[in-house]
């Protein structure tokens, strides 16, 4: 047996590799090279930052195969933890609509107009566009390292008859480091022929060689893989790729001081960095942003630019001015014709942190409200687009002031206390998951009860069956909500309240209702033994109560805008 000292092995690998990628770029089994060693390793990460960077092309592809019309959105990790396409699908009222999330992390308007013309050629009906003060912040000139890293990666699949309109935004120094045009076209390709063929000829590779690399193809779970086309995984990825976890959640859990921790110096370091500052003045994401909406238009494709909130602790502590840039770009584009701005940034929906997963990622019940809040607007741009909608259609977050038999919003005295009528709700959705089956009704004694009581449960405010009371405010003030429950038992006495679909903070366990020995009794308080109140403003407004465990019996619901008032017992 032979053997090589390490140089001699070294070079011996070096010299098969680069025999490997020679047949990549020069011979005609380059294509097949390119479909079974390059993709796959371009699709689980190995050889971009991320596998959702080799995702757009791909996608653009399957999009214009399909008989539907199509929405994209497209914007950084924001829009990605955001945009649930089939959660969309299910609120929208437009028929025959595919929504499709081709958001990618780190992603800013100067890295997307290296592909916006590839949306232009597909034609969508809406392109729901991402606007935070990441998308305004500097990108450097000449671009850093990694700039240039990602847009290469974004580059690597772009399609070589698209124009190229957007090389006028770049710098010589720029272009200089980026793969443009055919000749770029080749070297990407001999780079990551190079790359895929060193780690396929790995001998000792950790892997799992069962797994690796074509996990990405058997399932959709990890957040650093994309499915291929051909996979069974590939639409419900395109509509909702794998989300974060929820770290705010998991911080409550641990208590107090991991909160506190999480929202001190991280918070404060996290608002110092780059990433989320509008530099306050035109730059390279402006001009591309600039860029990216006038091709749109040019194109007849409409733009929603979509304005997202973030954790609401994160904007309570931002200096005074901080995003005042931000805000002036929303307001130029109110004023845009080519643009229907859509603002949530400061939207007081979204003012509970229980909406996000962490600073400025959403959680799923932020998601969920998200899609429930942009559909209406989504579906009245296809409606000008000529898409059939659904007859009678109701929006979830649309505040109820006509419902069935008559039924009128209860008006809310100036000063005192009102008792509401149970019999007088609005809005109820049934149950899903755990509480399949499961709904509000009305017994005959009045009372308002959770039905059938199957010891169903959940900390989780989706699926839970919801009833609404809707309230006209006629002057703002402060109300104070006090519950008389007479459950069955203590695993069937809780529920979660909330006003026009934003939980109030009740605590985890929401507002309980049981007392040793059992019967009727009045609470005020939630879990997080904190007193129920509310600050609403003159309008429509309207009470959410969700089941939290079922069976939950209520037979009374009072409002009073006196701290010190005690219903009768």
């Amino acid at each position: 047996m032979i053997r090589r000292t390490p140089d001699e092995a070294k070079k011996t690998h070096w010299f098969v590799v680069s025999f490997v990628t020679a047949l990549l770029v020069g011979m005609s089994s380059a294509g097949l090279i390119e479909e079974e060693v390059i993709a796959p390793r371009t699709l689980d990460g190995t050889l971009l930052e991320l596998g959702r960077y080799a995702l757009f092309y791909d996608a653009m592809d399957y999009l214009n195969e399909q008989p539907d019309a199509v929405v994209v959105g497209i914007g950084s990790s924001k829009l990605r933890e955001g945009f649930d396409g089939a959660l969309l699908a299910k609120e929208s009222a437009a028929v025959g609509v595919t929504f499709a999330n081709l958001a990618v992390a780190g992603d800013v308007p100067f890295y997307r107009m290296t592909s916006i013309e590839a949306v232009s050629e597909l034609q969508p009906e809406v392109v729901v566009l991402e606007l935070g003060p990441n998308s305004l912040k500097i990108v450097k000139n000449p671009l850093h390292d990694m700039d240039v890293l990602r847009m290469n990666a974004m580059l690597y699949d772009r399609p070589l008859h698209l124009k190229d309109d957007f090389r006028a935004l770049l710098t010589e120094e720029d272009a200089a480091h980026l793969n443009l045009g055919t000749q770029g076209w080749l070297s990407s390709r001999s780079d990551m022929g190079f790359e895929a063929a060193d780690d396929m000829l790995k001998l000792n590779h950790e892997e799992d060689p069962g797994l690796f690399p074509w996990v990405c193809s058997s399932q959709a779970s990890r957040m650093g893989c994309v499915p291929s086309t051909d996979s069974p995984h590939f639409p419900s990825y395109l509509q909702h790729p794998p989300q974060f976890l929820n770290h705010v959640e998991s911080l409550k859990k641990k208590g107090s001081d991991a909160l506190d921790e999480f929202y001190g110096e991280r918070l404060d370091n996290y608002i110092a960095g780059s990433s989320h500052r509008p530099e306050g003045v035109e730059n390279k994401n402006t001009e591309a942003l600039e860029f990216i909406i006038q091709e749109l238009n040019e194109s007849n494709v409409d733009v929603l630019v979509l304005g997202l909130p973030y954790n609401p602790v994160l904007e309570e502590r931002l200096a005074v001015g901080a995003w005042d840039y931000y805000n002036e770009t929303v307001a130029k584009f109110h004023e845009d014709d080519r643009v229907t701005m859509l603002d949530l940034m400061w939207d007081s929906r979204f003012d509970d942190d229980r909406l996000f997963n962490d600073f400025s990622h959403m959680s799923r019940e932020g998601e969920q409200l998200l899609m429930e809040v942009i559909a209406p607007h989504l579906d009245a741009i296809l409606e000008t687009k000529g898409i059939e909608m659904l007859e009678g259609h109701q929006y979830t977050h649309e505040r109820v002031d006509e419902q069935a038999g008559g039924i009128v919003p209860t008006t809310m005295p100036i000063s005192g206390s009102i008792e509401l009528n149970l019999t007088r709700f609005g809005h109820a959705v049934l149950g899903e998951g755990v509480f399949i089956g499961s709904s509000w009704d009305i017994d005959e004694n009045g009372s308002l009860v959770s039905t059938p009581n199957a010891d169903a449960g959940s900390n989780d405010l989706l699926g839970a069956p919801r009833i609404d009371y809707c309230l006209e405010i006629t002057h703002a003030d402060e109300f104070w909500i006090w519950l008389e429950f007479n459950p069955p038992d203590g695993r069937s006495d809780s529920v979660y309240l909330g006003f026009d679909d934003v939980l109030l903070d009740v605590g985890p366990r929401g507002v309980q209702g049981y007392k040793t020995g059992g019967g009727a009794w009045w609470r005020n308080t939630g879990d997080n033994g904190e007193r129920i109140s509310v600050s609403l403003e003159p309008g429509i407004s309207c009470l959410n109560l969700w089941v939290r465990e079922d069976g939950v019996v209520i037979r009374n619901i009072q409002m009073t805008t006196d701290p010190n008032y005690t219903p009768e017992a």
